[in-house]
């Protein structure tokens, strides 16, 4: 009876021992697992001030704007459809803005001086790409990447897109072209009383008015990041500031229009495109210079004129398919195949005369008249007679 007493005793103490060491264990590991720190201190008492909304424009009046400032990073051009009119480029979109909620002082939280968020829990401007053509045209929904919080309330958000925006392709002097592609950005539902959009580069003139409005920007673009492309150079980058007045409402509407300016690089066309049209416009003027009488023109002639059909296959696959305009390189073939079939019309002519004779055609007297006594004179071509031959009017030899 007293063992079996003690072994329930021992039985009791161990379970006690187990329980006890499975309860520390889980607040061990739960603590590991909590966020501790400044940071965490820091953002619970940002995050979670009684009046603070990320819905809600961060002023302290209504009648305030936000002074908000944006440039654009470019990294790459990825295409440029000139069939579709649309030009695809990867970009970071830099924004800064001042919010009152996100200040605090350092010496009171750890010396920490910025703090990295998600943008969910702070407000963000509803920037939208007005001349969208199909790709992300709200930032603010198309980006998930954190912001950059200061102790002062400045906030910086970087956050890369892939802008597809429409763009007037103009062939004219394809492949030697020049192309200017604009993106306008600016906020869709605030106007600008409620947020004053300007570029990084008006940071100097602080007060919220428009009367910087419709100023032009040079080098408004970032391009210490630029990837070169294969087909396409950069030329120059510029800005300009606008004041829309839309017939929805009445407030005026802010927005930046970035001007791209591209060059066409012509290595890939003038090698397989420009050399092989002058070497067929070459040929179409070798047909010239070949004997009346020679049947070989005709074969010449059809040659290039088959070799010119083909290379006009070839041109409408590189050359950019639209109905605005015409290439002036396609007009130069143009050309090119209608001197062939008039230089091929012209030598069946000459040759069908060559191949006549007295005995079954006879000159008429008008044909007479202008190859005999009118040419002559115009040609200054001298006539002369047989030696010992009387040599009448009609049978004339022109030297």
């Amino acid at each position: 009876m007293k063992s079996s007493r003690i072994l329930i005793h021992r039985t009791l103490v161990l379970i006690f021992y187990a329980l006890f060491f499975n309860v520390s264990c889980i607040k061990i590991v739960n603590s590991e697992l909590l966020p501790s720190g400044s940071d965490w201190k820091l953002y619970k008492y940002l995050t979670t001030k009684k009046n603070y909304s990320p819905f809600v424009r961060p002023v302290t009046r209504h009648e305030s704007a936000v002074l908000l400032f944006m440039n654009l990073s470019l990294i790459q051009i990825l295409d440029v459809d000139e069939k579709r009119q649309i030009i695809k480029m990867n970009a970071w979109v830099n924004l800064d803005w001042k919010d009152h909620n996100f200040m605090w002082d350092p010496k009171d939280h750890g010396n920490v001086t910025s703090l990295i968020l998600p943008s969910q829990d702070i407000w963000t401007p509803d920037l939208a790409l007005y001349n969208n053509a199909g790709g992300d045209w709200d930032l603010a929904s198309s980006s998930s990447t954190k912001v950059i919080v200061h102790y002062d309330g400045t906030v910086i958000w970087r956050p890369p897109i892939i802008f597809k925006s429409q763009c007037g392709i103009n062939v004219e002097y394809f492949p030697f072209d020049m192309q200017n592609c604009s993106m306008k950005i600016g906020c869709w539902t605030h106007h600008g009383l409620l947020i004053d959009l300007r570029h990084t580069s008006q940071k100097a003139n602080s007060q919220p008015t428009f009367d910087n409005c419709r100023s032009q920007i040079d080098h408004a673009i970032d391009l210490s990041m630029f990837t070169t492309d294969v087909q396409w150079d950069l030329i120059g980058v510029s800005a300009r500031r606008n004041i829309e007045f839309y017939p929805c409402c009445s407030e005026p509407y802010l927005d930046i229009t970035f001007y791209i300016i591209l060059r066409r690089k012509p290595l890939f066309f003038g090698v397989n495109l420009i050399c092989p049209c002058i070497s067929i416009s070459i040929l179409t003027i070798l047909v010239f210079y070949l004997p009346a009488d020679s049947r070989e023109k005709i074969s010449l002639s059809i040659s290039t004129l088959i070799a010119l059909t083909v290379f006009f296959l070839l041109v409408f696959e590189i050359s950019p398919p639209t109905s605005l305009v015409v290439p002036l390189i396609v007009k130069f073939l143009l050309f090119t195949m209608v001197l062939i079939i008039f230089s091929t019309i012209a030598t069946v002519i000459v040759l069908n005369i060559h191949t006549r004779t007295p005995d079954t055609h006879k000159i008429s007297p008008w044909t007479r008249h202008i190859f005999i006594e009118v040419l002559p004179k115009v040609l200054r071509i001298k006539r002369y007679e047989h030696p010992g031959s009387k040599v009448s009017p009609g049978t004339l030899i022109f030297k």
